[in-house]
């Protein structure tokens, strides 16, 4: 009974072992006190990267957000991928993976506010090219102003009257 314990507690071991060995989460912080895409390189010292990717922005802007876009770049063949599904700290988001590295969260019916901050989790392979350097990039976009949503409004309006009258 103590050997067959052994070689059960032996075996859970190798499997632990070996899972951390194709699996590596990763963590990073971001703030942004711009609307400008930030850059973070990856380096993986022999270790396949496939895992979880956890990213935190603070939003340091005046200006609310709209959606968040990230790209993993300067890595051929690593991909974001939709299962498990990605997902945000966030009450009301959806997301789009538009491309195998290029991932797009929505959140306009609850934007984040200045001096915010939301984790994004998707997840990342890495097994078929072992890439060891890679970077994870990020940028938002701002929510549009009232007041050129009104601007907009007004113009194609205008322009609606300007045909209809130029047709009598």
């Amino acid at each position: 009974m103590a050997r067959k314990t052994c070689v059960a507690l032996a075996v859970l071991g190798l499997l632990t072992f070996a899972s951390s060995a194709f699996a590596h989460d990763g963590s990073l912080s971001w703030d942004l006190p711009t609307m400008d895409q930030i850059t973070e390189n990856h380096y993986e010292d022999g270790i396949t990267w496939k895992g979880y990717a956890y990213v935190t922005v603070k939003n340091s802007t005046s200006q609310a957000w709209g959606d968040f876009h990230f790209t993993i770049v300067n890595g051929p063949g690593v991909t974001i991928e939709s299962s498990p599904a990605p997902s945000m700290t966030w009450p009301s988001y959806t997301y789009n993976l538009t491309a195998p590295n290029v991932l797009d969260y929505y959140f306009y019916s609850q934007p984040v506010q200045p001096g915010t901050s939301v984790t994004f989790t998707f997840y990342t392979d890495n097994t078929a090219n072992q890439n060891a350097f890679f970077g994870v990039c990020g940028y938002p976009t701002p929510v549009p102003e009232p007041g050129s949503m009104l601007a907009l409004g007004s113009g194609l309006f205008g322009m609606a009257g300007f045909l209809i009258r130029r047709k009598r």
